[in-house]
């Protein structure tokens, strides 16, 4: 595995749970408002698999569980067999991912290796180009679709999660993608922070994403959704 670096703890980054997170490089969707945008090559500082895990094991008694995040995780196609070795070790595992890469998220939940899902919806589908700039918009599209299938069928615990660029994201954009969910699905928006990103963005004129939430939960109260930034 390529990794980029490793959190010891966090009381955050996975509901519920007390985990450390795994940073894995490469990401092919170049987001501009990528903020792990130093993580989108895969050549750059990493960390060793020995290093990760012997921190692991030493602070077993400390957290329950690992989140696995990028970049785009499941590009790196030897992704399930190191969730294997995670699970060995008796943590949760939620894994983050875009949906884009289908046959590894697969692969890693027919095999029982993650507990928790937290999937991005980049934009309403017919706006996906606006957001995703390094694959094509539908091919992403098309693999997220069948993503959101593999979820709802895998029989664990997910949530979709949306990032609001005032300007770019409107409030019918995000009413689209909730029209598309089901009950009970959880989805969360967060509005994009303007520091660190792939490439200088500027927040125009729209709604944040409190003020989305609000309205989309008055026009769809049977799916779960709110703003956590």
């Amino acid at each position: 595995m390529i990794i980029g670096g490793y959190q010891g703890v966090s009381l955050i980054d996975y509901p519920g749970v007390i985990a450390s997170i795994i940073f894995l490089r490469g990401c092919n969707l170049m987001c501009p408002y990528c903020h792990n945008s130093e993580l989108i090559p895969f050549e750059g500082d990493t960390v060793s698999e020995e290093e990760v895990f012997n921190h692991l094991v030493k602070n077993k008694n400390i957290i329950d569980g690992v989140c696995v995040t990028g970049g785009e995780p499941c590009l790196q196609p030897d992704l399930p067999e190191f969730l294997a070795k995670i699970k060995k070790l008796g943590f949760k595992i939620k894994l983050d991912t875009s949906g884009s890469e289908i046959d590894t998220l697969k692969t890693s939940l027919s095999k029982k290796l993650v507990d928790y899902v937290a999937m991005d919806i980049k934009h309403s589908f017919d706006k996906y180009g606006e957001i995703v700039r390094g694959k094509n918009y539908k091919e992403v599209v098309d693999s997220v679709r069948k993503a959101m299938d593999v979820l709802r069928s895998s029989g664990i615990d997910y949530e979709y999660r949306t990032t609001i660029w005032r300007g770019v994201h409107m409030e019918e954009d995000i009413m689209d993608i909730a029209s598309i969910l089901k009950p009970k699905e959880k989805y969360f928006l967060q509005d994009v922070k303007t520091e660190k990103t792939l490439v200088p963005i500027e927040l125009g004129e729209g709604p944040s994403s409190k003020e989305i939430a609000r309205a989309v939960k008055e026009k769809y109260p049977e799916i779960i959704i709110s703003s956590r930034n």
